[in-house]
């Protein structure tokens, strides 16, 4: 089980020093925090949604998924956020800190966590099927970040119409639509859809734009982090971290186990639910709760302890997993 800890700390060390990166830029130049917060708003704006799109444009072939497993991973992911929808008010008062731990508890990390996590637990077997789970889970995600953060907005008066044009009309979402699009289009006419062989810069150019999302995000992170604010907030760092790193992957694992011959699962995918259930928050989270309304510094915390920590809940459920077999 070594090496799996070791992975972990290779998978999220990166991050840890990224951000590490973006708080030393903050104390050593001469940028404002209005700088950070429009790079913050161009990520959201122009980065991550491309990034979204390439990662729903990847679907190859939908027809080698285990479709009861891959609906028991969307029902287990609405379920976690129901949870956390019924537990924020147990823990914060505060509107948009309650929004945080909401999205806190449903929102992995699977991207820049889940997907190399799965790999390094299954091998290329796993990673394929952790890569197609993904291009489904991620809009998924996305979808319901928005619903729980706008229903959590301080715009109380937005009638239901306004609460649906304002979901469709979010970057993030609108990018997982464009990819679907895009795959609808390729599967009907491939000659003509296909982005790499009939618009290779436009292509190369998205691919571009895609990479540099996730460490520019990282850096506007730790720039705007704020370890002055942990005092105040521990109880509701404790809880987002805890719902996400401890509470819902028990209570997920522990169906799994139960549900495994029904299921049908096999060892090559049981690193995906690890993956996407065991993973820290996404980074993005922080990046959505500025956007849409939240305590953005609450967010950033999750986002930061929830990496960190999870070295160590990783490599337990990780270790409890192959000591039973299933994985």
């Amino acid at each position: 089980m070594l090496e799996i800890l070791l992975y972990a700390g290779r998978a999220i060390m990166p991050l840890l020093l990224t951000m590490a990166l973006g708080c030393w830029l903050r104390h050593s130049a001469h940028w404002s925090d209005d700088f950070y917060r429009q790079l913050n708003s161009f990520c959201f704006h122009v980065l991550l949604p491309v990034q979204l799109f390439l990662n729903v444009y990847a679907i190859e072939d939908m027809s080698v998924l285990n479709w009861r497993l891959l609906g028991f991973i969307v029902v287990c992911i609405l379920g976690a956020a129901g949870l956390g929808v019924a537990a924020a008010p147990l823990f914060a008062r505060d509107r948009g800190q309650r929004a945080v731990i909401a999205q806190a508890t449903f929102r992995a990390n699977q991207v820049i966590m889940g997907i190399p996590l799965a790999s390094a637990l299954g091998g290329q077997e796993a990673l394929i099927f952790a890569s197609l789970v993904t291009s489904v889970c991620v809009p998924v995600f996305n979808v319901l970040a928005v619903v729980v953060l706008t229903a959590y907005s301080e715009e109380k008066n937005l009638s239901w119409r306004d609460e649906v044009r304002r979901i469709f009309q979010n970057p993030l979402i609108l990018g997982a639509l464009a990819g679907f699009a895009a795959v609808l289009l390729r599967q009907l006419a491939p000659s003509v859809f296909d982005l790499p062989q009939t618009l290779p810069s436009v292509y190369k150019v998205c691919g571009d734009l895609s990479r540099a999302a996730s460490p520019l995000v990282l850096v506007i992170l730790g720039a705007r982090l704020r370890f002055d604010a942990v005092q105040g907030l521990w109880k509701k760092i404790t809880a987002a971290v805890a719902m996400r790193l401890v509470v819902v992957p028990l209570i997920v694992l522990t169906l799994v186990l139960l549900l495994r011959e029904p299921l049908g699962l096999t060892t090559v995918e049981m690193p995906t639910i690890v993956a996407i259930f065991c993973s820290p928050v996404a980074v993005t989270s922080a990046v959505m709760v500025q956007e849409i309304g939240g305590d953005e510094q609450l967010a950033q915390q999750v986002v930061a302890w929830s990496s960190a920590l999870s070295m160590v809940t990783i490599f337990c459920f990780a270790s409890g997993l192959r000591a039973m077999g299933v994985m």
